[in-house]
């Protein structure tokens, strides 16, 4: 925690920041390493003062807050007030003679802004509120070891997952049934949670990267698209492997051959200092050259931590950003013929100065049920 808001303070010193007004739930537990304390509700404020922390919850959480933060340089407040007028009242009683500086992010709900403004003024402060892309979310991109050996952990639960999986799938089992079946036991196998929403996508559905899972029945002939990943201690996995009911056909064989080249590939030319669009780049002249120009339909991959989709992005759109050492990424090219179906192979592992190094363990090869 100390080195975190450590480098957070000298980021925020570097925009003459006097302050910082922090709203994004996953910023907030990175930032305190609070685990196991915080849900989907947008219920708290991180008022980012120097070194100074200042957490305003609620008494749904205050408790296990103040008993996390004992001993530590993190203050927990549930004064029964609103963020804004919270943290105007906080800056008003530290308020010097000069402007305030007061960093926000670029996101921030609108009424929550205004609200913002209008405590500011009402406590008669000078200030200027100053957007930022989130400070904290640069920071998170590089991880720590304790993050590494976390991530390892779900990771390691999302491979049992995947190899229970192929000694029960059947056809005639719905997506919808088979994604159940997999959040199950994914809990069973120790996650805390989902990472994110299981995709069970087969015959035409594995041709739509994001489908839904259906009451579509798996079939022989189908490819079956399968993206999940579990939570553990609060960080996330994240892989895709791309099963066959039954038999391959020739296509089929080629879409899988083509897609795993792509993933190969990439994964051997991912190191310190090469570009994030560079490396998207070569998945699609991969793809492209193999005889599926315009089949590859997203990023190549994103960062993975507290939430499934951090930075950095392996996309076209970042091309001025580099991989650093410590990035978790995903590489998970894939190629999508409609009417015919798709296949993603999907990793998630550490940036080092050797490479890419996996956490996935999983077979990559096409398995046929």
């Amino acid at each position: 925690m100390e080195s975190r808001v450590s480098a957070l303070a000298a980021a925020l010193a570097a925009e003459r920041l006097d302050a910082y007004y922090c709203r994004r739930v996953s910023d907030i537990r990175w930032l305190t390493g609070f685990e196991g304390v915080f849900d989907s509700e947008a219920a708290h404020l991180a008022l980012v003062m120097g070194e100074s922390v200042l957490i305003h919850t609620d008494g749904r959480y205050s408790t296990a807050m103040r008993r996390l933060a004992d001993g530590t340089a993190v203050s927990i407040d549930d004064a029964a007030v609103r963020h804004p007028a919270f943290a105007a009242g906080v800056l008003a009683e530290a308020d010097g003679e000069e402007k305030l500086r007061i960093g926000i992010e670029r996101d921030i709900p609108l009424d929550e802004y205004r609200s913002l403004v209008a405590a500011l003024d009402d406590a008669g402060l000078a200030f200027e509120l100053v957007e930022l892309a989130s400070p904290v979310a640069l920071l998170r991109a590089v991880k720590d070891d304790l993050e590494f050996e976390t991530m390892r952990r779900a990771q390691e639960i999302t491979d049992r997952c995947f190899d229970d999986l192929l000694g029960w799938v059947a056809p005639g089992m719905t997506e919808l049934q088979v994604a159940n079946e997999m959040e199950y036991r994914m809990r069973s196998f120790g996650a805390s949670g989902l990472a994110f929403p299981t995709i069970v996508a087969s015959g035409f559905h594995s041709a739509m990267p994001h489908a839904i899972p259906s009451e579509k029945p798996l079939e022989a002939g189908d490819l079956v698209v399968l993206d999940f990943g579990a939570r553990y201690g609060d960080y996330c996995s994240d892989m895709t492997r791309t099963i066959v009911i039954g038999e391959p056909t020739d296509e089929q064989r080629r879409i899988y051959d083509t897609t795993l080249r792509a993933h190969e590939e990439c994964k051997a030319m991912i190191a310190p200092g090469v570009g994030c669009a560079a490396v998207h780049e070569h998945a699609r002249q991969v793809i492209d050259d193999g005889g599926y120009p315009g089949c590859f339909t997203h990023g190549l991959g994103h960062g993975v931590g507290i939430d499934v989709h951090e930075e950095p992005g392996l996309n076209a759109r970042n091309n001025g950003s580099v991989l650093v050492a410590g990035n978790v990424v995903t590489v998970e090219p894939g190629i999508y013929v409609p009417g015919v179906g798709g296949v993603r192979i999907e990793d998630c592992g550490v940036v080092t100065v050797a490479g890419f190094e996996s956490f996935a363990s999983s077979p990559r090869n096409l398995i046929s049920i």
